[in-house]
């Protein structure tokens, strides 16, 4: 079996080169490489100004570049929020995963 740790999922498993799945059983009759290959997950961002009154913007900390709505970033990655109000507006808060 195996098993992803934290962060990864497990994309496939290769038995001599053949893809195998996951928790299956293989008879042994010679000498047998056995693979797992597993990637980061990915979570979709999504995010919105729920009034008027200014703009947000969200950046990847390690580049600083635009994460647009509904774009998927790795496990792990370290964001930025930029929540900008116009003249005349004040932020009153930011609420991520429903948590100010």
């Amino acid at each position: 079996m195996a098993t992803p740790d934290n962060g990864y999922h497990l994309d496939s498993i290769k038995v001599n080169g053949t893809l195998t799945a996951n928790n299956s059983t293989v008879t042994i009759t010679q000498t047998t490489t056995i693979e797992a290959f597993f990637s980061l997950n990915k979570y979709r961002i999504e995010y919105g100004v729920t009034t008027v009154g200014g703009t947000l913007v969200v950046l990847n900390a390690a580049d600083n570049s635009i994460i647009t709505y509904n774009q998927y970033v790795e496990h792990g990655t370290i964001i930025k929020i930029e929540a900008t109000p116009i003249n005349g507006y004040h932020l009153s808060k930011i609420v991520v995963n429903d948590e100010p």
